[in-house]
C-alpha cells in the first residue's frame, strides 16, 4: 500500500512535467487549427488584389469595383463588385454581388448573391460559377 502512494504522486508529477513541456512562450503558428479569415488588402483605384501570397482566408470588409484572386486554395468572401477574375486553382469565392465574373485556371468556384445573375466566362477547367 505504501508504495501505492508514492507511485501516484511521482506519476502526477512526472505528468506536469511533461505537460509543463507543451508550453511555449512564443506564439503558437497556427499550422493544423482554423483561423479567422484575413482582412482583404485595400481598394487602391477601383481595384483589391488578392495575390498568390494572402492567407488562406480572405474577407472583404467593404466594397470595391474590381477584384482579382490568384493562387490556390485561397476561401475569399466579397461584398459589391463591379468584377471578379479568379485564377490559380482550387480557390473559392463567395461574392454577394456582381456584374461580370471570369475565371481561368483549375477548380476554382465562385458563388453569387441571388440579387442578380452576373455575366460569367470561363477559361479555365473545372470552375464553377453558380447561385448560392
Amino acid at each position: 500500500m505504501r508504495s501505492t502512494r508514492i507511485t501516484l504522486p511521482l506519476a502526477l508529477a512526472a505528468a506536469a512535467l511533461a505537460l509543463a513541456g507543451c508550453a511555449s512562450s512564443t506564439p503558437d503558428s497556427g499550422a493544423g487549427t482554423p483561423t479567422a479569415a484575413a482582412t482583404a488588402p485595400a481598394c487602391v483605384d477601383g481595384v483589391m488584389t488578392i495575390p498568390a501570397s494572402a492567407p488562406k482566408a480572405v474577407n472583404a470588409t467593404s466594397d470595391c469595383a474590381s477584384v482579382v484572386v490568384s493562387g490556390s486554395h485561397k476561401i475569399v468572401s466579397l461584398r459589391t463588385v463591379t468584377s471578379v477574375e479568379v485564377s490559380g486553382s482550387d480557390n473559392t469565392v463567395t461574392v454577394d454581388s456582381a456584374a461580370s465574373i471570369t475565371t481561368s485556371g483549375d477548380g476554382n468556384t465562385v458563388y453569387f448573391g441571388a440579387t442578380q445573375k452576373p455575366k460569367t466566362s470561363d477559361t479555365g477547367t473545372k470552375n464553377t460559377i453558380g447561385e448560392r
